[in-house]
């Protein structure tokens, strides 16, 4: 079987064409399972964690309910019991996530990994980087995101970037990665509530401010202000 990745940045519709394999698959008679992270707070209904894009809100998709992820171990336990496992939000599961879609790729089970390919700060996102790697992958990346900047200007340019907000602010290169929308979450070391707010952005109107760790110039050099530069 294969590993399908739907990545991108916010609003390229890698969840829409994720969902559409899903009902494709299900549409063939394969059983399939669907997860989600529980740091993902912002993709639940009452109580429930869904796939959704844009509008496309639902409890339930097909045979499965999306389920909150379990454990490497419960869900390999399961495998014999499903054709196709898919995950959202790749890079808020556990450092076991890509061991487990390489063995239940092993078990030629398809998996759909649905996700960010580069964090705000430009760098890529490691389980992205390591599964698009695979001899059996399948990449699908998300274009259809327009710049969120321009589109308030009247125009149309296409946005390869997410642009994350704190407090309406831009954020550091060293800002945390992990925290989901407008949620609660430590910041600088601070207990207090903030608001993190992403939108899709072009490379010429991506905006993240130099690290405040020194040690990781380097990084920001090779992952935003090459990246500008060359645009």
């Amino acid at each position: 079987m294969t590993v399908i990745i739907c990545a991108g940045g916010m609003r390229s519709a890698k969840t829409y064409d994720a969902i559409n394999l899903a009902r494709a698959y299900h549409s063939d008679g394969r059983s399939v399972r669907l997860f989600q992270p529980r740091k993902n707070t912002r993709d639940v209904i009452d109580g429930k964690p869904v796939w959704r894009s844009g509008t496309d809100k639902f409890l339930k998709t097909y045979i499965a309910d999306v389920e909150w992820y379990t454990s490497r171990e419960e869900i390999l336990d399961s495998a014999s019991n499903f054709e196709v496992f898919g995950f959202e939000e790749h890079h808020w599961y556990p450092e076991d996530y890509v061991q487990l879609v390489l063995e239940l790729n092993a078990m030629e089970k398809t998996v759909i990994d649905v996700g960010l390919n580069y964090y705000h700060n430009g760098k890529p996102v490691p389980q992205f980087e390591e599964l698009s790697q695979l001899k059996s992958v399948m990449l699908r990346e998300g274009a259809c995101a327009i710049c969120d900047v321009d589109a308030k200007k009247g125009l149309k340019t296409l946005a390869t970037r997410t642009q994350m907000l704190i407090d309406g602010q831009f954020p550091f290169y060293d800002s945390p990665t992990d925290v989901a929308e407008e949620s609660g979450d430590r910041f600088g070391g601070v207990e207090k509530r903030v608001s993190h707010v992403y939108y899709p952005v072009s490379i010429k109107n991506w905006q993240v401010l130099p690290p405040r760790n020194s040690s990781l110039m380097a990084e920001y050099q090779k992952y935003f202000l090459d990246v500008k530069s060359n645009v």
